[in-house]
Protein backbone atom coordinates (compact mmCIF):
# COMPACT_ATOMS: atom_id res chain seq x y z
CA UNK A 1 0.00 0.00 0.00
CA UNK A 2 1.71 3.00 -1.20
CA UNK A 3 1.91 5.95 1.75
CA UNK A 4 -0.50 9.25 1.48
CA UNK A 5 2.13 11.52 1.51
CA UNK A 6 3.96 9.82 -0.98
CA UNK A 7 0.78 9.79 -3.25
CA UNK A 8 0.00 13.31 -2.93
CA UNK A 9 3.49 13.99 -3.37
CA UNK A 10 3.38 11.95 -6.76
CA UNK A 11 0.33 13.96 -7.77
CA UNK A 12 2.02 17.40 -6.78
CA UNK A 13 5.14 16.76 -8.13
CA UNK A 14 3.58 15.69 -11.75
CA UNK A 15 1.19 18.93 -11.63
CA UNK A 16 4.06 21.01 -10.86
CA UNK A 17 6.08 19.03 -13.74
CA UNK A 18 2.98 19.69 -16.45
CA UNK A 19 2.81 23.11 -15.32
CA UNK A 20 6.09 23.73 -16.39
CA UNK A 21 6.16 22.12 -19.75
CA UNK A 22 2.59 24.01 -20.29
CA UNK A 23 4.45 27.26 -19.64
CA UNK A 24 7.61 26.24 -21.87
CA UNK A 25 4.92 25.22 -24.81
CA UNK A 26 3.17 28.52 -24.43
CA UNK A 27 6.31 30.36 -24.40
CA UNK A 28 7.97 28.61 -27.36
CA UNK A 29 4.65 29.63 -29.38
CA UNK A 30 4.42 33.41 -28.10
CA UNK A 31 7.93 33.62 -29.32
CA UNK A 32 7.42 32.83 -32.50
CA UNK A 33 4.99 35.84 -33.08
CA UNK A 34 6.78 38.16 -30.54
CA UNK A 35 10.73 37.57 -31.43
CA UNK A 36 11.05 35.62 -35.02
CA UNK A 37 10.06 38.92 -36.84
CA UNK A 38 13.47 40.32 -35.33
CA UNK A 39 15.30 37.24 -35.47
CA UNK A 40 15.17 35.10 -38.42
CA UNK A 41 16.98 32.22 -40.34
CA UNK A 42 19.02 29.91 -38.64
CA UNK A 43 20.06 32.18 -35.95
CA UNK A 44 16.66 32.17 -34.40
CA UNK A 45 16.56 28.17 -34.73
CA UNK A 46 19.17 27.72 -32.46
CA UNK A 47 18.56 30.20 -29.54
CA UNK A 48 14.46 29.62 -29.75
CA UNK A 49 14.48 27.54 -26.79
CA UNK A 50 16.10 30.37 -24.76
CA UNK A 51 14.09 33.33 -26.58
CA UNK A 52 10.92 31.25 -25.00
CA UNK A 53 12.47 31.52 -21.47
CA UNK A 54 12.73 34.91 -21.68
CA UNK A 55 8.61 35.10 -23.01
CA UNK A 56 8.35 32.52 -19.53
CA UNK A 57 10.15 35.09 -17.10
CA UNK A 58 7.43 37.43 -16.86
CA UNK A 59 4.27 34.89 -16.65
CA UNK A 60 6.01 32.94 -14.26
CA UNK A 61 6.90 36.02 -11.81
CA UNK A 62 3.13 36.96 -12.43
CA UNK A 63 1.80 33.24 -11.57
CA UNK A 64 3.91 33.38 -7.94
CA UNK A 65 1.69 36.20 -7.11
CA UNK A 66 -1.26 34.25 -6.75
CA UNK A 67 -2.32 32.35 -3.46
CA UNK A 68 -1.41 28.73 -4.54
CA UNK A 69 2.00 29.59 -4.93
CA UNK A 70 2.68 32.95 -2.89
CA UNK A 71 5.93 32.33 -1.21
CA UNK A 72 6.57 33.14 2.48
CA UNK A 73 7.33 37.10 2.66
CA UNK A 74 10.87 35.95 3.66
CA UNK A 75 11.67 33.51 1.11
CA UNK A 76 13.95 36.46 -0.98
CA UNK A 77 15.64 37.72 2.32
CA UNK A 78 17.99 40.32 1.21
CA UNK A 79 20.48 39.99 4.06
CA UNK A 80 22.35 37.62 2.20
CA UNK A 81 24.99 35.84 4.66
CA UNK A 82 28.14 36.51 2.65
CA UNK A 83 30.13 33.93 4.82
CA UNK A 84 27.95 31.31 3.27
CA UNK A 85 27.57 32.81 0.04
CA UNK A 86 30.90 33.22 -0.50
CA UNK A 87 31.79 29.49 0.44
CA UNK A 88 28.78 28.52 -2.30
CA UNK A 89 30.70 30.49 -5.15
CA UNK A 90 34.14 28.66 -3.99
CA UNK A 91 31.70 25.32 -4.29
CA UNK A 92 30.40 26.10 -7.59
CA UNK A 93 33.51 27.14 -9.28
CA UNK A 94 35.44 24.00 -8.58
CA UNK A 95 32.43 22.33 -8.95
CA UNK A 96 32.29 23.51 -12.82
CA UNK A 97 35.92 23.44 -13.32
CA UNK A 98 35.73 19.80 -12.40
CA UNK A 99 33.22 19.05 -14.94
CA UNK A 100 34.46 21.12 -17.49
CA UNK A 101 37.80 18.95 -17.18
CA UNK A 102 36.08 15.91 -17.28
CA UNK A 103 33.63 17.05 -20.52
CA UNK A 104 36.81 18.02 -22.21
CA UNK A 105 38.68 14.27 -21.49
CA UNK A 106 35.84 12.46 -22.72
CA UNK A 107 35.41 14.70 -25.46
CA UNK A 108 31.85 16.17 -25.30
CA UNK A 109 32.18 19.72 -25.33
CA UNK A 110 31.72 19.85 -29.27
CA UNK A 111 27.58 18.05 -28.62
CA UNK A 112 25.20 19.71 -30.70
CA UNK A 113 23.01 22.10 -28.33
CA UNK A 114 26.13 23.88 -27.20
CA UNK A 115 27.64 24.16 -30.98
CA UNK A 116 24.45 25.86 -31.84
CA UNK A 117 24.76 28.05 -28.42
CA UNK A 118 28.07 29.19 -29.72
CA UNK A 119 27.33 29.72 -33.29
CA UNK A 120 24.59 32.46 -32.53
CA UNK A 121 26.88 33.81 -29.61
CA UNK A 122 29.69 34.04 -32.03
CA UNK A 123 27.82 34.79 -35.33
CA UNK A 124 24.71 36.55 -34.26
CA UNK A 125 23.84 40.69 -33.72
CA UNK A 126 24.00 42.33 -30.66
CA UNK A 127 20.40 41.60 -30.27
CA UNK A 128 21.14 37.87 -29.90
CA UNK A 129 24.16 38.12 -28.05
CA UNK A 130 22.09 39.94 -25.09
CA UNK A 131 19.01 37.83 -25.22
CA UNK A 132 20.98 34.61 -25.26
CA UNK A 133 23.18 36.02 -22.33
CA UNK A 134 19.93 37.39 -20.14
CA UNK A 135 18.25 33.91 -20.71
CA UNK A 136 20.52 31.84 -19.95
CA UNK A 137 22.48 34.20 -17.50
CA UNK A 138 19.76 34.98 -15.49
CA UNK A 139 16.33 34.00 -16.89
CA UNK A 140 16.52 31.04 -16.62
CA UNK A 141 17.87 30.58 -13.07
CA UNK A 142 14.61 32.25 -11.93
CA UNK A 143 11.97 30.66 -13.48
CA UNK A 144 14.03 26.78 -13.02
CA UNK A 145 14.88 28.26 -8.85
CA UNK A 146 11.04 29.13 -8.44
CA UNK A 147 9.60 26.04 -9.55
CA UNK A 148 11.97 23.07 -8.23
CA UNK A 149 13.89 24.82 -4.85
CA UNK A 150 10.82 27.30 -4.57
CA UNK A 151 7.31 26.26 -5.46
CA UNK A 152 7.90 22.47 -5.34
CA UNK A 153 9.76 21.85 -2.43
CA UNK A 154 8.04 24.35 -0.70
CA UNK A 155 4.89 22.38 -1.12
CA UNK A 156 6.59 19.15 -0.60
CA UNK A 157 7.61 20.18 2.74
CA UNK A 158 4.36 20.77 3.86
CA UNK A 159 3.42 17.04 3.32
CA UNK A 160 6.25 16.35 6.32
CA UNK A 161 7.91 14.29 3.67
CA UNK A 162 11.72 13.15 4.23
CA UNK A 163 13.75 16.13 3.40
CA UNK A 164 16.34 14.07 1.66
CA UNK A 165 13.78 12.37 -0.26
CA UNK A 166 12.15 15.79 -1.49
CA UNK A 167 15.96 17.28 -2.68
CA UNK A 168 16.66 13.69 -4.81
CA UNK A 169 12.90 14.10 -6.38
CA UNK A 170 13.08 17.49 -7.23
CA UNK A 171 16.69 17.16 -8.67
CA UNK A 172 15.57 14.19 -10.67
CA UNK A 173 12.65 16.36 -12.05
CA UNK A 174 15.41 19.16 -12.79
CA UNK A 175 17.44 17.28 -14.64
CA UNK A 176 14.76 15.91 -16.83
CA UNK A 177 13.48 19.14 -17.46
CA UNK A 178 16.86 20.26 -19.87
CA UNK A 179 15.71 17.44 -22.14
CA UNK A 180 17.89 19.71 -24.72
CA UNK A 181 21.06 18.02 -24.18
CA UNK A 182 21.76 14.54 -25.78
CA UNK A 183 24.57 12.68 -23.59
CA UNK A 184 24.27 11.38 -20.13
CA UNK A 185 27.17 13.30 -18.53
CA UNK A 186 25.09 16.51 -18.86
CA UNK A 187 22.51 14.94 -16.84
CA UNK A 188 24.68 13.67 -14.25
CA UNK A 189 25.92 17.17 -14.05
CA UNK A 190 22.73 18.51 -13.55
CA UNK A 191 21.46 16.00 -11.10
CA UNK A 192 24.55 16.68 -8.94
CA UNK A 193 24.08 20.48 -9.25
CA UNK A 194 19.91 20.06 -8.53
CA UNK A 195 21.22 18.31 -5.01
CA UNK A 196 23.51 21.33 -4.16
CA UNK A 197 20.97 23.79 -4.91
CA UNK A 198 18.34 21.98 -3.08
CA UNK A 199 21.09 21.30 -0.21
CA UNK A 200 21.43 25.25 0.28
CA UNK A 201 17.89 25.51 -0.16
CA UNK A 202 16.75 23.61 3.41
CA UNK A 203 19.51 24.80 4.60
CA UNK A 204 18.86 28.69 3.99
CA UNK A 205 15.33 28.56 3.33
CA UNK A 206 15.45 31.27 0.82
CA UNK A 207 15.98 30.67 -2.96
CA UNK A 208 18.27 34.21 -3.32
CA UNK A 209 21.15 31.61 -2.78
CA UNK A 210 20.22 29.28 -5.47
CA UNK A 211 19.48 32.01 -7.85
CA UNK A 212 22.72 33.60 -7.47
CA UNK A 213 24.59 29.75 -7.26
CA UNK A 214 22.90 28.66 -10.47
CA UNK A 215 23.22 31.89 -12.51
CA UNK A 216 26.79 32.01 -11.55
CA UNK A 217 27.07 28.32 -13.05
CA UNK A 218 25.06 29.43 -15.95
CA UNK A 219 27.91 32.41 -16.44
CA UNK A 220 30.94 30.02 -16.38
CA UNK A 221 29.00 27.60 -19.00
CA UNK A 222 28.44 30.62 -21.68
CA UNK A 223 32.00 31.76 -20.75
CA UNK A 224 33.36 28.39 -21.70
CA UNK A 225 31.71 28.59 -24.65
CA UNK A 226 32.74 31.42 -25.95
CA UNK A 227 36.33 31.04 -24.63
Amino acid sequence: MINKKVKKAVILKLKMTALFLLLQLISVVLSKFLISPFVTGDVYKDIEYYIAIIVMLPIVLFISKRDEFNFPNEFFKLDVDFSFFGKVIAVVFFYFLIFYCLAEFVNILGESHSSEIINALTEGGIYVKVLLVFSICLAAPIIEEIFFRGWLISKLMMLDIDKNYIIITTSTLFMFSHMQYQNAFSYIYLFIMGLGLGYIRMKKNNISYCILAHSFLNFLAVFSWIY
